[in-house]
């Protein structure tokens, strides 16, 4: 049996789209080590692969712009016009809708949402 540290954890990163997707797979199989005391425990390392996946989409996350940034930052004249008169009628964009829906959910986000959206 080998005592070597090694590490089971799967490579989170973005896809073309910029959503968290994970890039190589952990692998799951339980394994048995060796502790200081001559001990063998056997684990997996599943926690660490969710608490990754986890954090790969909390940093995505924050790069969503709100829906004054998109206004600000758009470089389009047109579009910017037609926020400006939108919101001037009262009128939500989805930018505003995103917006209304934070804190975004973190399964929606990663693509594995379960619910159905409402009209």
């Amino acid at each position: 049996m080998s005592t070597e540290k090694h590490s089971h954890r799967a490579l989170i990163g973005f896809d073309k789209n910029g959503v968290p997707t994970v890039i190589v797979p952990a692998d799951h199989h339980a394994h048995t080590h060796e502790d200081e005391h001559g001990h063998l425990y056997t684990h997996i390392h599943e926690a660490e692969f969710t608490a990754d996946y986890m954090q790969a989409v909390n940093d995505y996350r924050k790069t969503f712009p709100k829906a004054e940034e998109v206004l600000e930052k758009t470089t389009d004249p047109a579009v910017k016009e037609m926020l400006v008169r939108m919101k001037e009628l009262d009128m939500p964009t989805a930018f505003d809708r995103f917006d209304s829906q934070q804190p975004q959910c973190s399964f929606g986000l990663s693509g594995v949402c379960f619910d159905t959206p409402h009209a």
